[in-house]
């Protein structure tokens, strides 16, 4: 394989990585969030930042 696109993998891999990451958190965040109702906007928040960096990290990056 040519060496510019095993970096390129490399940075894909990477990527899939943090939006895998930030997938699961935002799951995590969005059930804590229908059953804790004392945080409810801390998660909602947490929910709203996480699914920002999923939708614009990647593209930035690229």
């Amino acid at each position: 394989m040519i060496p510019h696109y095993r970096v390129l993998q490399r940075r894909i891999e990477e990527e899939m990585a943090e939006v895998e990451r930030s997938v699961a958190t935002v799951l995590r965040h969005w059930q804590s969030a229908e059953t804790v109702a004392s945080h409810r906007d801390a998660y909602v928040n947490s929910v709203a930042l996480n699914l920002y960096s999923f939708l614009h990290g990647p593209r930035a990056h690229l």
